[in-house]
């Protein structure tokens, strides 16, 4: 089974804004350091982990301090740590950035970061350990919002639809007629429910690509891969990836 996808953290500028957005940040301090943090962060951090599958993993300065100052003060648990220490300046990239190429060795990623830029996404691309990502930028005077969750969200979403479709097809490629029958049975009903699922997800595609702000945080050209490769395989295994993605997009 592969490894999960990851869900990296910045600190500064993320979990704590520069400035105070409203009245839900609270005034902390930490190693010295003035902080403004949310509570309710934590708690939706976990829900879209638990949600999408994915790992939450410190990618911040703090480095094991975040666990020690500033994830009780959120509500996370103790989570890995991405150590830059040993980060190598690549020109014009963020410091940050090489070790993170290094430690994610081709799982997929989220990335919430407030000083990432062109040059950042350009090195992750050519890196050869780095495969599928998304660099969700956030305004360091605002931090973390509702917005940047659900775009997130919405892309896990897709990987994991996708993971799970190519699952499906390399299981049809390699099994032999015994095991691939076995996978494959359905009766009339739970056929004619895939169907019906397949077309409800349709309809939702269609109405997201009408609104701009979701438009902006999908990728329409891989979702409508992954539904096409669905209807050929008709498991039940699908409905609940199918369940599980149209209660993502119908919130």
């Amino acid at each position: 089974m592969s490894e999960p996808p990851l869900l990296l953290l910045d600190v500064d500028g993320v979990l704590n804004a520069l400035q105070r957005p409203g009245p839900e940040w609270i005034a902390t301090r930490a190693l010295g350091f003035r902080l403004l943090l949310n509570p309710s962060h934590g708690p939706m951090l976990l829900k879209l982990a638990e949600e999408t599958g994915a790992e939450l993993t410190w990618a911040t300065t703090w480095e094991h301090d975040a666990n020690r100052e500033i994830g009780p003060k959120v509500g996370l648990p103790e989570m890995p740590v991405i150590e830059l220490g040993s980060a190598h300046d690549v020109p014009g990239v963020l410091w940050k950035t090489p070790a993170v190429a290094e430690y994610v060795k081709g799982r997929p990623f989220v990335w919430f970061d407030d000083d990432l830029n062109d040059a950042d996404e350009a090195y992750l691309k050519t890196h050869p350990g780095v495969g599928e990502f998304l660099i969700v930028h956030v305004d360091g005077d605002h931090g973390l919002t509702d917005r940047h969750f659900e775009k997130a969200r919405d892309w896990l979403t897709i990987q994991r639809l996708t993971s799970e479709r190519d699952r499906l097809a390399s299981a049809a490629r390699d099994s032999d007629a015994y095991a691939l029958d076995k996978e494959l049975t359905e009766s009339d009903a739970e056929r004619a429910d895939l169907a019906s699922q397949v077309s409800v997800l349709k309809d939702h595609v269609a109405a997201l690509q009408s609104d701009a702000r979701a438009a902006l945080a999908i990728d329409w050209d891989a979702l409508k891969t992954a539904v096409a490769g669905l209807e050929g395989v008709e498991t039940s295994a699908v409905s609940a990836v199918l369940g599980a993605f149209r209660q993502a997009v119908s919130r």
